[in-house]
């Protein structure tokens, strides 16, 4: 984290120099600890250009401050296992079982 702003809604943000590109945006900014410190939300550009080490993310604080005003509860969700029993199907090569466990997340 290199510095804290607000963005041009009102919304607290966090700058970044972690590296970023367009697809990250949901992902989660962990720390040496393994504690989410926020979510990557928006990259700056210069013209087409990507500005590298401005990258910016929502605090943790207020994303679960965002889900508690939803119906959105933490925890496994019906996906989790299907999706472990994918991954497990391709790391043991079973790759028949992992393209139906995939199917079956889609």
């Amino acid at each position: 984290m290199s510095g804290f702003n607000t963005d041009a809604i009102g919304q607290d943000v966090i700058q970044t120099d972690a590296s970023a590109v367009h697809g990250n945006s949901g992902g989660p900014a962990v720390d040496d600890y393994g504690s989410v410190g926020g979510v990557m939300t928006f990259i700056s550009t210069r013209g087409s250009a990507e500005a590298h080490g401005f990258d910016f993310l929502i605090p943790a604080k207020d994303v679960r401050a965002f889900l508690a005003k939803t119906d959105v509860k933490p925890g496994q969700s019906r996906l989790n296992p299907v999706w472990a029993a994918g991954v497990t199907a391709l790391l043991d090569e079973r790759y028949a079982l992992a393209l139906i466990r995939a199917d079956d997340v889609v």
